[in-house]
This record gives structure tokens, sequence and C-alpha cells, in this order.
């Protein structure tokens, strides 16, 4: 859907920094944000890998972040 579509800013829940599309280069971060689902007693995390065009990027600091 997300790659018919793409995003939906109207559908998203957790707008800590603000509204937007939060995305990370760092696995381990991505993780923490995951959703965990559980297929034939195997326990997943769902991470979605995209591409970010840079003329609309906007970078928080690991500070302001506290990640």
């Amino acid at each position: 859907l997300i790659a018919e579509e793409g995003f939906r800013l109207s559908e998203g829940k957790r707008f800590l920094h603000g509204k937007g599309i939060y995305s990370t280069p760092d696995i381990e971060i991505a993780k923490k944000y995951a959703s965990k689902f559980t297929y034939e007693n195997e326990t997943y995390l769902c991470i979605v890998q995209n591409r970010v065009n840079p003329k609309h990027l906007q970078v928080f600091d690991k500070a302001k972040t506290k990640l």
C-alpha cells in the first residue's frame, strides 16, 4: 500500500517531534519503534526500508530526541 499510495500522515499517531514521517538509517533505533507481531509461534518486527529526498529532509540532533 505504501509503495502504491505513499505515506499517509493522517494515519500517524505518535508525532513526538511534530507531524511527519520519521526515518532513521540506524536499524537499532528503528527496532525501538517497530511493531511486533507473531506468526506461527515466531515473533517478528515490522520495519520498512525507504529512500528519502534530501531536499525535504529535517534532521534532529540525538540530544533532542534522547535516543
